[in-house]
């Protein structure tokens, strides 16, 4: 994730298990865009707990991935774990 935000000057933000592309959201953030841009690729979970409804619904709508799903595409936690790892490594 980190070179894919340094390659196109993304500014993605982690929210509990979703990603957030706030790129074009920056500019008009109430603490300014450099707030936004110095916690580029961190999480922002424990932060946003504090913020407005609205904001919340804001955040929701520049939701770009998730990683949850992509690991439960991977890993299927009804079976056993270490058996799984090692079909993805071989």
């Amino acid at each position: 994730m980190k070179s894919y935000a340094e390659k196109t000057n993304k500014i993605l933000l982690v929210q509990d298990d979703y990603v957030l592309d706030v790129t074009t959201f920056a500019p008009h953030h109430p603490g300014g865009s450099s707030f936004l841009k110095n916690s580029n690729l961190k999480n922002i979970g424990e932060e946003m707990k504090f913020h407005h409804p609205l904001t919340l619904t804001l955040a929701n709508s520049m939701t770009i991935g998730s990683f949850k799903k992509e690991i439960s595409r991977i890993i299927d936690p009804t079976r056993p774990f270490l058996k799984q790892i090692w079909n993805l490594d071989h």
